[in-house]
């Protein structure tokens, strides 16, 4: 095989049917191209409906030649022992990840397989961020906004990680080892942030490389506090101190101490900082920053996405109140 991509899936029936149209449509555009596709899919857990799915998303590839499909039961994990199972029974040097709810492109695929082909370890994408809006009852608006490659190694940071479409050789796994299977949101952060994938040969595509769903119960972008005490735990390993950020100190002492330690030596300001004396109080005042943040950015934007949904920019630009310029929507 060509590129395998492995899909961890847990309860993922509400986006099965995008998916599984997806995989197939990028699946014969590779076969097109003379680029070969296999997807291994780790289920935890499945449900009886998920087994049907995944029989039937197969049984497609296999019928059209378009691809091929491995399918792994297991006991529910984290969502990174999922990722590791699946680079273990995967068979091609270019490996990626496809989250269940984001879609990949052929585009991106074919230059990413050409590219590790050529040399390069690691490829990072152009993407796309699909932000999901939800009024009552209904996902009413679509917004879109197109991000750059931000994985910078030389300056790796909370904003500059791996994105969501990354593309790796397996000699780069191998040589770096696998994703920490204590993390439940941060894995990837902290397997970019390891010496030996800092200093892989990088690449960066011209193609998006895919459709990032920002729906709001994403695992990972959606600021929660398990998601702050992880990447805490990534930056304190690698000695990024200046991105840390006040979260729970008994959470954050209790973490670093049963797993987050990697035989780190912390300063002890640091230790101070995150889990001393004043350690709650800078907490809770950040939480209250936070707050007025969010609060800040809804009575922003709620307006707009009002007038967005009810199709007014065109009418009230015309009569001089808002701008004509609008975000493009994905049909």
């Amino acid at each position: 095989m060509d590129i395998s991509l492995i899909t961890s899936l847990y309860r993922a029936e509400a986006y099965w049917e995008i998916y599984a149209r997806g995989v197939a449509d990028v699946a014969r555009q590779l076969r097109e191209a003379h680029v070969s596709l296999e997807m291994v899919l780790v289920a935890n857990d499945p449900s009886e409906q998920e087994r049907v799915c995944l029989h039937d998303l197969a049984d497609t590839l296999q019928t059209s030649q378009t691809g091929s499909a491995v399918t792994l039961e297991v006991p529910r994990e984290t969502v990174y022992a999922s990722w590791n199972r699946g680079v273990r029974a995967a068979t091609a040097q270019a490996l990626g990840i496809w989250n269940v709810d984001d879609l990949r492109t052929a585009e991106g695929l074919i230059e990413g397989y050409r590219l590790i082909a050529d040399g390069c370890e690691m490829v990072e994408f152009p993407f796309v961020i699909v932000y999901m809006q939800r009024w009552p009852g209904i996902f009413n608006t679509r917004r879109r906004r197109e991000h750059p490659p931000q994985y910078t190694p030389s300056a790796l940071g909370r904003k500059t990680r791996l994105g969501p479409f990354f593309m790796f050789s397996r000699a780069l796994y191998d040589a770096a080892g696998p994703f920490d299977e204590h993390f439940c949101i941060s894995g990837d952060f902290e397997w970019c942030a390891r010496p030996r994938v800092r200093s892989s040969k990088l690449c960066i595509a011209s193609a998006v490389g895919g459709y990032f769903s920002q729906h709001g119960t994403n695992l990972s972008g959606t600021h929660s506090a398990l998601e702050d005490i992880e990447d805490n735990v990534v930056l304190l390993r690698y000695g990024m101190w200046r991105e840390l950020r006040p979260v729970d100190p008994h959470q954050m002492q209790a973490v670093w101490t049963t797993w987050g330690d990697q035989d780190t030596l912390l300063p002890q300001d640091i230790q101070d900082r995150l889990w001393g004396a004043g350690a709650y109080g800078t907490w809770q005042r950040w939480l209250r920053h936070r707050r007025r943040q969010r609060l800040s950015e809804m009575l922003r934007r709620g307006p707009r996405w009002i007038i967005d949904w009810l199709g007014l920019r065109s009418v009230l630009a015309r009569a001089g109140i808002v701008k004509s310029s609008v975000p493009r929507r994905l049909e």
